[in-house]
């Protein structure tokens, strides 16, 4: 799978980055790699190109037992975690989805964030090259770059 998503030549360096657990279940692993290497490392370069010409103020959601909203519930099992786009009913109304006291009040202070951002330019926290991480009873900056391998993504570019 390494080999036929980055190449034959990566796979040895990827491998070292991204260890697998011994769990025989390769997926969260190369769902980490590919997530770094096709969509968080990229964010980070295009925030910094950005951020050159206008204020920039990026999130990370991070709640890792985010409900799995029913547009996805026909998927094979696989532990999700903070999935593209989970934190849309955290934002608005999802019918039957239902979150935690923790998850209600990580929506209730995204929700004044966002709103703060539409009347303001700001939601609150620092921006660029800074990155709030929201998490139930976690909401803190994170270092998103290194969090993501991107220095090794782009090496390997």
């Amino acid at each position: 799978m390494l080999a036929a998503h980055f190449g034959a030549e990566l796979v040895d360096s990827v491998l070292a980055r991204y260890p697998l657990n011994g769990d025989n279940d390769a997926r969260p692993e190369l769902a980490s790699a590919l997530t770094d290497n096709v969509w968080a490392c990229p964010t980070a370069r295009d925030s910094r190109q950005l951020a050159l010409r206008t204020s920039v103020h990026g999130y990370e959601f991070a709640d890792r037992t985010a409900p799995l909203l029913l547009v996805f519930q026909n998927l094979p099992p696989f532990e999700y975690l903070a999935y593209h786009s989970s934190e849309l009913p955290y934002l608005f109304e999802f019918g039957s989805v239902t979150l935690t006291p923790a998850q209600q009040q990580l929506s209730d202070q995204m929700i004044q964030a966002w709103g703060r951002f539409a009347a303001t330019g700001d939601p609150g926290w620092p921006g660029h090259p800074q990155v709030q991480s929201l998490a139930p009873g976690a909401i803190q900056p994170v270092d998103y770059e290194t969090e993501h391998q991107c220095e090794f993504w782009s090496s390997v570019r």
